[in-house]
């Protein structure tokens, strides 16, 4: 979980899955925090879209995270 001091912010976790090549891992976040709050960080982070911020960076982690596995 990540906090702000007391704020909940938000869940992260990471769920592996065995497939016959591998494993497939799918990573997910639950924005946990309240509407001012999340106001509050547009502003102060600068980033307007956490949903698709998060979308792209999670593509870059998952991509390293295979490159890191099959080398």
């Amino acid at each position: 979980a990540v906090t702000a001091g007391p704020a909940k912010v938000a869940t992260w976790s990471y769920d592996i899955e065995p497939t016959a090549e591998g494993c497939r891992v799918t990573e997910s976040w639950t924005d946990q925090r309240s509407s001012f709050f999340a106001g509050a960080s547009k502003r102060l982070t600068l980033v307007k879209d956490r949903s698709e911020h998060n979308r792209s960076t999670m593509e870059r982690t998952l991509e390293s995270l295979e490159r890191a596995a099959t080398s």
